[in-house]
């Protein structure tokens, strides 16, 4: 939430005061840095703020709720470390990183895996108790035949894909919205558990 406030302070014109941010005087600048080879760790922070914008996202972080009461736990991998749940869906941005070559100075080819990438991936997989549910691309790079299945709700329901969460329109925060207040009011009653396709959009929507 504190980088959140920041980046909309920066896109005000104000300075940031989070320290990632000390010494940029805009947004863009933040943007540039992160697309270059020393701001690296900022880079997924950034996608997802020029994809969704910071009011939407501080939005929806001001929905969650603590783990008890939450209907989905969204986690890295490397945070999962440890834990266990009965149902896992794995997301399909695992083993995007590619091996370098000590004797070359850089990247392999594209056809290989980091091993690293794939032990983090066995990490994912072994969190789940009852149910795990793999994305097809990740299945097929293994040569296993899948077919993309939902997790059903508790009420034993079957999903269904809503289209309009597929392309949302544009977002628009609520009347009473207020960024930088956390909400206190009792959180929402369990909702329709996503689709693959749509599981950002059902998640910030």
């Amino acid at each position: 939430m504190e980088l959140l406030r920041g980046v909309a302070d920066l896109k005000e014109g104000r300075p940031a005061a989070v320290a990632e941010f000390f010494g940029f005087s805009d947004w863009r600048s933040v943007v540039a840095f992160a697309k270059s080879g020393e701001g690296a760790h900022l880079l997924t922070f950034v996608n997802l703020v020029e994809s969704r914008g910071e009011k939407q996202l501080m939005w929806a972080l001001n929905r969650t709720v603590t783990e008890d009461a939450a209907n989905i736990v969204v986690s890295t991998a490397h945070k999962a470390k440890g834990r266990e749940w009965a149902r896992v869906r794995l997301m399909d941005d695992f083993l995007r990183s590619n091996p370098r070559d000590p004797d070359r100075g850089g990247l392999t080819s594209k056809s290989k895996v980091d091993p690293s990438e794939i032990r983090l991936l066995y990490v994912a997989m072994t969190r789940a108790r009852e149910e795990l549910e793999i994305p097809p691309p990740i299945a097929t790079r293994f040569g296993i035949r899948c077919e993309a299945q939902v997790l059903k709700p508790r009420s034993g329901a079957a999903a269904t894909v809503d289209s309009s969460q597929a392309h949302p329109a544009p977002w628009q925060p609520p009347a009473d919205w207020q960024p930088r207040e956390m909400a206190t009011s009792e959180p929402a009653p369990p909702q329709q558990p996503p689709t693959r396709k749509g599981f950002l959009d059902w998640l910030l929507k």
